[in-house]
Parts: C-alpha cells; sequence; structure tokens
C-alpha cells in the first residue's frame, strides 16, 4: 500500500487564477514523484479567512449565544489571522 502524503497549501500561494494552476501541477508532480497517496489541504484564497471568519461569526454567534456557547475564537485551526 502507498504512503499517504498530507500537503496543506495555504492561502499565501493562492493568490489568483494562475496560483491555482500552479497549485494542482504541484500536486500532480507530487504524486508522479512520490507515489503516494495524497491529501490536500486548502485554505482560503490570500486575503479572504477574515471574511469568511466574520462571516461566519454573524451568522452562528446568535445560534452560538442561544446555546450558551461562545463563538468568539478560531475551533482547533492554530491561526490567529490569516
Amino acid at each position: 500500500m502507498a504512503d499517504v502524503a498530507v500537503l496543506k497549501l495555504g492561502g499565501s500561494v493562492l493568490n489568483g487564477p494562475d496560483s491555482y494552476k500552479r497549485a494542482a501541477l504541484f500536486l500532480r508532480d507530487e504524486v508522479a514523484r512520490t507515489h503516494a497517496r495524497l491529501v490536500a489541504v486548502v485554505s482560503a484564497e490570500f486575503g479572504h479567512t477574515d471574511v469568511l471568519w466574520r462571516e461566519a461569526q454573524s451568522v452562528t454567534t446568535t445560534w452560538m449565544t442561544m446555546r450558551g456557547t461562545c463563538c468568539g475564537r478560531r475551533a482547533n485551526c492554530g491561526q490567529s489571522r490569516s
């Protein structure tokens, strides 16, 4: 059985249409080179994490407050900002 490789593509490398093609080619080449089964973890495009986080908070804050739970920080992602 082939090894499993987990690769994270951060938002700093995803900064426009061309970057997605480069990322796909990189992943293809990595599979060909290592013969590993690949899991790709992809962040939001550069500059979008904070926008997505604020939107998620605005949608969930009322629901979480009603349940007595605070949603004031990112859950287990180890990231304080994008």
